[in-house]
């Protein structure tokens, strides 16, 4: 049954979003469209309950660096593994999906999103979509048309061993990049009450 849907919705075009770089772009445009939907309220509003910080509370943090770090695996993955592989030159269209919006998602947090919200515990909620989607992938695979997205991903061809490889090494990185992201989040965070400790 799982499958006979898959079937009709490729009749419609669907089968773009069995890439993961079609999903995390939407969830970037998903999470940016509730952020400014939520500063909105707050702002008619006029404030928000003492128990919420401004610019957004836990969930906005969730939300943002869930899409954050599956945007950096789109852009990251694409331009060292799979732009060497492509016949040159990348269209706009691609230029946009792995280079435009990765970079403005990330500066958008560096430049605008209030920091000192990412915590390092929240770093194995992010990687569960990376995860989720490897494990769909590989089962639709097996079990539907054996059509892999990626070519890391290729079961059929180099064997489930070093798939299984491939993508450990790909997560055991990007978790560090969350690492990371939380880092500097709070770096960032720890300069902002100092400079404001010195202006007042």
């Amino acid at each position: 049954m799982v499958f006979g849907v898959l079937r009709s919705l490729e009749g419609y075009g669907a089968g773009t979003l069995r890439y993961f770089t079609i999903q995390s772009n939407i969830l970037v445009a998903a999470v940016t469209l509730y952020l400014l939907v939520d500063g909105l309220l707050r702002a008619r509003a006029g404030r928000a309950p003492a128990t919420a910080e401004p610019g957004g509370g836990l969930a906005a943090a969730y939300l943002r660096g869930i899409a954050m770090l599956a945007i950096s695996l789109t852009g990251i993955v694409f331009h060292t593994l799979l732009a060497p592989l492509l016949p040159s030159p990348i269209g706009f269209d691609s230029h946009v999906l792995h280079t435009i919006v990765p970079i403005g998602f990330v500066l958008d947090w560096l430049v605008f999103s209030r920091k000192g919200r990412f915590r390092f515990r929240d770093v194995p909620v992010w990687v569960v979509y990376p995860l989720v989607y490897l494990a769909a992938t590989l089962l639709v695979a097996a079990y539907y048309d054996g059509f892999y997205p990626y070519p890391f991903m290729d079961a059929a061809t180099y064997g489930y061993g070093a798939v299984a490889r491939n993508c450990a090494v790909l997560l055991v990185a990007f978790a560090a990049l969350a690492v990371a992201y939380v880092g500097v989040d709070k770096l960032l965070a720890r300069w902002a009450r100092k400079r404001a400790c010195r202006l007042q």
